[in-house]
C-alpha cells in the first residue's frame, strides 16, 4: 500500500449535519474515536474547520486530576470528567483550577490506549 501526503491534519473540514442548528466556535464535536473543537461558526449544512490537536480548556467539576491522567467528555453534562465516559478527550495537560481543566486533546494515556 502507498500513501500520499494530504495535509498536516491539525484542522479538518467538517460539515455541520444539522438542518436547523448552527455550531458555535468552541463546540466539542465527536468524530468517531477522536474529538474536534469547532474552530469556526458553522451554519446548518455549512463546512467549517475543526481543530484536532492542541491544549484546550474545558469546564469541569473535577479536582483530583493529575498531569497525564486520561480525561473524558461527558456529553450529558457537557463537561470534562475523570471517570471513563462517552469519549476520551485526551490527557490532562494542567490540573483543574477554577472549574476548568486544560486537556491535550486526542492524546492517549497509557491506561486508555487500545490493547
Amino acid at each position: 500500500m502507498k500513501a500520499e501526503y494530504l495535509q498536516p491534519g491539525n484542522n479538518l473540514d467538517y460539515e455541520n449535519p444539522s438542518e436547523e442548528e448552527a455550531v458555535e466556535a468552541g463546540t466539542v464535536i465527536v468524530l468517531g474515536s477522536i474529538v474536534g473543537i469547532a474552530a469556526t461558526y458553522m451554519e446548518p449544512g455549512e463546512i467549517g474547520s475543526v481543530a484536532t490537536d492542541g491544549v484546550w480548556l474545558f469546564d469541569t467539576e473535577e479536582t483530583d486530576v493529575k498531569q497525564g491522567d486520561p480525561v473524558y467528555y461527558d456529553a450529558e453534562s457537557g463537561k470534562a470528567v475523570k471517570e471513563k465516559k462517552d469519549t476520551l478527550l485526551g490527557i490532562c495537560a494542567y490540573p483543574p483550577k477554577d472549574k476548568k481543566i486544560a486537556v491535550k486533546i486526542n492524546a492517549i494515556a497509557k491506561e486508555s490506549a487500545p490493547d
